[in-house]
């Protein structure tokens, strides 16, 4: 499970831009921010009044859910990272995504203790002025990483190896990757039948938990945060 970084997607997608004559912004410096209106700071805040969201304490944003199974973390290796990140560091988890992730969210809030359960109350946009409450990101691969990124999180990923070549890792932001390098990889599955999702198993809580630390410790909030 050791953390990876590779050529971002997204700048070789402006690279190409840049052949036509476009100027382009240098690696990891394109805009990616999306445009929140007083509507979606009025519906979070109503969720968050709901259930008592307080911004004060130490938040960390959860995405543990994938319309992919291929993608899926087991949810008591999160559970278990985001134990010891609250015993050591006092972190709380705020889940989000679908509202098929509400089952994974209300696992995670219960084996925590504490934190709040987002999955399917919030609208895209009402999501990411919640996440800009959050410190950073931990959770797998999916749309939910790419909006906390957006966000100016910093993120620990949890990347399958169903495709190859293709480096679609949170844009813009620090972080921390974790893939497998695993003979199946490239498979292009969206459900691992006979591997048993091999590629993500063999990711250890330890590694991830690792990831986790050297952010907390490396002063990269900040850093993400100026992208708010």
């Amino acid at each position: 499970g050791k953390s990876r970084i590779n050529t971002s997607e997204a700048d070789l997608l402006l690279n190409r831009l840049s052949t036509a004559g476009i100027q382009i912004p240098g690696p990891g410096k394109g805009d990616c921010s999306l445009h929140v209106t007083r509507h979606h700071e009025e519906e979070f805040q109503a969720w968050a009044l709901k259930v008592g969201f307080d911004p004060k304490l130490r938040l960390v944003a959860v995405g543990p859910g994938s319309r992919m199974q291929s993608k899926l973390w087991p949810i008591d290796r999160y559970i278990s990272v985001l134990q010891q990140i609250r015993d050591r560091y006092g972190f709380a988890p705020v889940v989000f995504g679908s509202k098929e992730d509400w089952n994974l969210g209300e696992q995670i809030i219960a084996a925590c203790g504490a934190g709040y359960n987002a999955t399917g109350a919030l609208s895209v946009k009402a999501s990411l002025v919640g996440l800009k409450s959050c410190a950073f990101y931990l959770g797998n691969d999916t749309g939910t990483m790419h909006l906390a990124a957006s966000a100016g999180l910093p993120c620990v990923a949890v990347f399958s190896h169903r495709a190859v070549g293709i480096g679609w890792f949170p844009y813009g932001v620090p972080f921390r990757i974790f893939q497998k390098d695993v003979p199946c990889k490239g498979c292009e599955l969206t459900v691992c039948r006979s591997e048993g999702n091999r590629c993500l198993t063999e990711i250890k809580i330890e590694s991830v938990v690792d990831g986790c630390r050297e952010l907390i410790e490396s002063g990269a909030f900040s850093a993400g945060r100026q992208r708010e």
